[in-house]
């Protein structure tokens, strides 16, 4: 991995993986992502996870942990947006390739600002790319 140690420049792309399915994400409908893609789940209780784009690919950032076959796109969004917003983007010591949003996280996801920011990230801030094709399915 050749991020383990560096820093996460503004420019840097991050991915989330994004269920498609609804109310997640509506393959062929002209809508952004749900909010909900970016909320923190149970397992994000030291912030919500992103993997950073210079060390994984989109069909990597697609696969699910579980080896499910479900079907997964790759919502992508850059550093400096997140920051720009008040989020803090720092290294996952525990994680090589992976990044955290601290101050977004489990215990405080239903929180007016949070919910602000996943609103924020799901409609103006990210693209949504089918791993596949490799094609940009949002905007």
């Amino acid at each position: 991995m050749s991020g383990e140690k560096d820093e996460i420049a503004d420019d840097e792309y991050l991915y989330r993986r994004v269920p498609c399915k609804p109310p997640f994400f509506t393959p062929g409908v002209k809508a952004p992502p749900s909010p909900e893609v970016f909320r923190p789940r149970d397992r994000d209780k030291n912030g919500l996870s992103l993997d950073r784009a210079k060390d994984v690919t989109l069909q990597e950032a697609a696969t699910p942990p579980d080896g499910s076959q479900r079907k997964y796109l790759v919502a992508r969004v850059r550093a400096e947006d997140l920051r720009k917003e008040g989020m803090i983007v720092e290294l996952d010591p525990d994680k090589p390739g992976h990044v955290l949003v601290p101050n977004l996280d489990y215990a405080h996801r239903r929180g007016k600002r949070e919910g602000e920011w996943q609103v924020k990230m799901a409609t103006e801030l990210c693209e949504v790319f089918d791993p596949e094709s490799e094609s940009r399915v949002w905007p």
